[in-house]
C-alpha cells in the first residue's frame, strides 16, 4: 500500500500486534532472508512448477494426515461412548471389547501410515530446500521489478507483464 506518512502502517501494526504481524518494506532484499515463512512459500511455488509430482505428494500427505486425525478422533469418541454406556465389567461387554480391538488395529495402521508419511515428507522438504535459493532470487527480482514503477512511471505497464509466466504452463 502507498502510505507516505506511515499512518496506515502504524495503525495496522497496532491492530495486528496480538497476531504477531510481521511487516517489511517491499523491495528490501534483506527482509526476504529473515522470515522463514516467506522463504517457504516461494520455494513451494518453484517446486510446484519444477516438480509438480512432489508438490502433489506433499498436498496428499497433508490431506492424509488430516484424515488420520479425523479417524482417531472418531475412534476416541466411540471408545468414550462405550466406556460411559457400559455397566459392570467392561471386559464382559462383547461390543466394548470389539471396539477396543478394532481401535488398536486402527491406531497401529495409522501409526504405520504416519511413519511412512514422515519419511516421505522429510524427503520432499529436503528437495524443496534445494529450490530455496532460486525462490529467494525470484522474490528479489519480483519486488525489484514491482518497485520500478515507483522510480519511473514508464514502468507501470511493464509491471503488469511481470504477472505473466516466464515459460508456458503445462
Amino acid at each position: 500500500m502507498t502510505d507516505p506518512q506511515s499512518q496506515a502502517n502504524k495503525w495496522l501494526k497496532n491492530m495486528e500486534k496480538s497476531n504477531s504481524l510481521y511487516v517489511f518494506k517491499l523491495g528490501d532484499p534483506a527482509e526476504l532472508h529473515d522470515h522463514p515463512r516467506r522463504d517457504a512459500r516461494p520455494a513451494g511455488i518453484v517446486v510446484a512448477r519444477e516438480r509438480p509430482d512432489l508438490e502433489e505428494e506433499k498436498q496428499a500427505l497433508i490431506v492424509q494426515g488430516a484424515e488420520n486425525k479425523r479417524q482417531l478422533k472418531e475412534m476416541e469418541d466411540k471408545i468414550l461412548e462405550v466406556f460411559f454406556a457400559s455397566e459392570g465389567n467392561i471386559l464382559e461387554d462383547e461390543t466394548a471389547v470389539q471396539i477396543l480391538s478394532s481401535s488398536k488395529v486402527l491406531v497401529n495402521e495409522i501409526s504405520e501410515k504416519q511413519a511412512i508419511a514422515k519419511v516421505t515428507e522429510l524427503k520432499i522438504d529436503q528437495t524443496r530446500l534445494g529450490y530455496t535459493p532460486i525462490a529467494v532470487h525470484s522474490a528479489i527480482l519480483f519486488f525489484s521489478i514491482a518497485d520500478l514503477a515507483n522510480i519511473e512511471p514508464m514502468y507501470q505497464n511493464f509491471q503488469n507483464s511481470v504477472h505473466q509466466p516466464l515459460y508456458p504452463v503445462h
